[in-house]
């Protein structure tokens, strides 16, 4: 889910040129490319994020990341009102696919993430 949040922002606010997407932690060959003359002992784990249980629905969600989330938030910050309301449609389309409404409680599950574990020379 968090992959797909910020595709989604890079869509309408591109990185700017030469930034490495941080997304490419979580991709094996990346991390060991990174890592692998300055660090010994790799270990790359595959996880999964623990859920996250909001008292509001997907909307509720996206206003909570537009006001609080730092990426998210810049991202509203940069673009014209017609591009706010499509980031907002699109994000809360997202966590409504990823999340789950019961009782008056949105539990979204995030998904997978890569836990490395490196020791420095």
């Amino acid at each position: 889910m968090p992959a797909q949040m910020f595709k989604c922002i890079a869509s309408l606010v591109p990185p700017p040129p030469g930034f490495i997407p941080p997304v490419l932690w979580g991709d094996e060959a990346t991390v060991q490319s990174r890592l692998g003359k300055d660090f010994t002992a790799i270990t790359l784990s595959r996880k999964v994020y623990p859920q996250w249980h909001y008292p509001f629905d997907a909307s509720g969600v996206v206003e909570l990341f537009r006001t609080r989330f730092g990426p998210v938030k810049r991202a509203f910050e940069a673009v014209d009102t017609v591009s706010r309301h499509r980031l907002a449609r699109q994000l809360e389309r997202i966590y409504s696919e990823n999340g789950v409404s019961r009782s008056g409680i949105f539990t979204i599950t995030g998904g997978e993430y890569l836990e490395v574990i490196a020791t420095r020379r």
